[in-house]
Parts: structure tokens; C-alpha cells; sequence
């Protein structure tokens, strides 16, 4: 025992090693390093229960959150007097620009079920502003593949299309328009390009003499020193009512006798 040991051993190493042998590694019984090892297997297995509980309880938080929203007021307005309040709060802005965070996306983002009814109510996405002069040439792709999330999202319904063309420099934006163009009931066309068949308002407006059977509006914005090649705009445009040309006129070709506002 350590009393037994002379004042040189106490000062030696041995002295240490005599007391850690001299140790008890059991106190009535009880194996201390198993003892140790025993909790924490338990703190262990404890841990992993909180954690379990934990997941269940917020699981149940979440749950409860969707039955409270089930119970909501909103959530018994019929989903088509709802499509109205949409359309509604939409018709606030003629036109919409995708790029500005419009009222569409934002209504679509609330909640499940605002979000199906706005999928569903393809007038909420049918009256688009494509300015894509405003917009950065590094956001080109998604700002295109945003126009036509647009375009997918109306559905068959008219559009009302107002269509800017100057210094337009995206390559595929008028590849992705002028499959819908047919289905243009007001069509603005603004654009600085040369009467070349290729340009992209040349493009626009020989797709509207191909095929416009619902368009009712339609107006022509360019500049003056600029003429367009010969283009028959009434000949499958049976609807159109209303021409504003802001462009020389000379070798477009207009359906006179049916038109009922001119400037």
C-alpha cells in the first residue's frame, strides 16, 4: 500500500505505478469500466429515440398545419369562384410581364391548392409582355424558357401579346412565339429591323398571314424610314376589327372593308 512506501519511492516513478495498482477498478462489486460502457450505450440508445421522437413530432406539426389549412375559410370558396378572385386580381395589369415576379407566380406559390387552381385557370397566363431588350443577355435562357412557361400555362385560350422586337438579341424567343401566334386575339408589334424576309418582325407578320383566325387587334410600331415587305394581314385574319399602323403602310395589305377603327 502507499503508506508503506519510503519517502524515495514516493518521489519516483514507482510510486505511480504502485498506486495505479493499487487502484480499485470496482466499487461494492461493480465493474467500473463496464459500468461506463453500459451508459453509454444507454445515452446512446436514448439519443436515438429524441431523435426519433423528434422527426414524429414535427411529422405531426406538419400534419396538423395541412388539417388547420383544410379548415381555413379560403379553403371552402368554391376552386372556381377562387379562379375568378385570381383572374381578378390579375386584371389589375393589361399585360404581364413574366420577368417582373407577376401576380401569377406569385399565386401559384401559397399553397397547394392555389397553386392547382392558378395551373388550372389558363387565363391567368394568357396576356404576356415580352420585352426582352430589358433583360440581361446572360439571363436569355431562362428568361425565354420563362415565356414559354407562359405560353404552355394558357392553354388554348386567345393571348394578348404585346411583342417588343427592338434591339432584340435573343437567339429562339421568336421560335418559341410564333407557334402561338395564331392564337393572338390582340397582337402589339414593336420593332427597328429591316424589311428583310428573315428579320423577326417579318417573321411575325407572315405567320399572322398564314394563320390568325382569332385576332381582333392588331398594331404595327416602327420606324418610319422602314418599310414592309408585301403582306396580306387580312387574309386569314377574319376578326380583325381594330389596326393601329405607326409604320409606312404602303405594301401591307388590310382587310378595308371590315375594319371598324384605323390610325
Amino acid at each position: 500500500m502507499s503508506a508503506d512506501l519510503s519517502p524515495a519511492q514516493h518521489r519516483g516513478s514507482n510510486y505511480w505505478e504502485a498506486l495505479r495498482e493499487n487502484l480499485p477498478l470496482s466499487i461494492h462489486g461493480v465493474d467500473l469500466p463496464s459500468e461506463v460502457s453500459r451508459v453509454e450505450r444507454d445515452v446512446s440508445a436514448l439519443d436515438a429515440q429524441i431523435e426519433k421522437l423528434t422527426r414524429k413530432r414535427d411529422d405531426s406539426l406538419i400534419n396538423l398545419r395541412d388539417m388547420k389549412s383544410l379548415l381555413s375559410p379560403v379553403r371552402r370558396v368554391p376552386p372556381d369562384v377562387l379562379s375568378s378572385i385570381f383572374i381578378e386580381c390579375v386584371g389589375q395589369d393589361k399585360y404581364v410581364d413574366p420577368w417582373r415576379n407577376p401576380v401569377s407566380l406569385l399565386l401559384a406559390r401559397i399553397c397547394h391548392h392555389w397553386r392547382r387552381v392558378a395551373l388550372s385557370t389558363p387565363l391567368l397566363w394568357s396576356s404576356i409582355l415580352v420585352h426582352a431588350c430589358e433583360v440581361p443577355a446572360y439571363h436569355s435562357i431562362p428568361y425565354i424558357a420563362l415565356i414559354n412557361l407562359f405560353l404552355e400555362r394558357s392553354g388554348a385560350v386567345p393571348l394578348s401579346l404585346v411583342f417588343n422586337l427592338q434591339d432584340l438579341e435573343m437567339e429562339g424567343l421568336v421560335d418559341v412565339l410564333i407557334p402561338h401566334i395564331h392564337r393572338c386575339k390582340d397582337l402589339i408589334l414593336t420593332f427597328d429591323d429591316s424589311d428583310a424576309e428573315s428579320s423577326p418582325a417579318c417573321r411575325v407578320l407572315r405567320s399572322i398571314e398564314a394563320k390568325a383566325p382569332l385576332l381582333q387587334v392588331l398594331s404595327l410600331c416602327g420606324p418610319a424610314d422602314r418599310t414592309l415587305p408585301h403582306i396580306d394581314i387580312g387574309r386569314e385574319a377574319p376578326l380583325l376589327r381594330r389596326v393601329t399602323v405607326e409604320v409606312p403602310p404602303m405594301r401591307l395589305r388590310l382587310p378595308w372593308s371590315r375594319l371598324t377603327h384605323l390610325h
